[in-house]
């Protein structure tokens, strides 16, 4: 099973997405932030790593490259959340709310 980083400092988001993905056969590991983010990386070799741009302390760029710093971990894909319209749409669509 594809496992995944998910890296979002809004919890309630975190959450929904980590379901939708989850709901799609993922594995899904959640850090609300780029530290907690970088002290699993030791433990945890994700496929993909899905993160927040807009992080508290570490920007998510900043995170991104950390991790590709590390010859182990510098071909991990990643994916910077900056389709924040289609994250919303996705999550509408998932919790079965209609737009009219």
């Amino acid at each position: 099973m594809k496992q995944i980083l998910l890296v979002e400092d809004e919890e309630m988001l975190v959450n929904v997405l980590a379901s939708v993905l989850q709901d799609e056969g993922f594995t899904v590991r959640k850090s609300t932030s780029a530290e907690d983010a970088l002290e699993l990386l030791p433990g945890f070799r994700p496929d993909l790593i899905i993160s927040d741009i807009k992080l508290d302390s570490i920007d998510g760029f900043t995170m991104l490259e950390s991790i590709r710093s590390t010859k182990r971990d510098a071909k991990i894909p990643s994916v910077s959340r900056l389709w924040t319209t289609a994250a919303a749409s996705s999550v509408r669509g998932h919790s079965g709310r209609r737009d009219t």
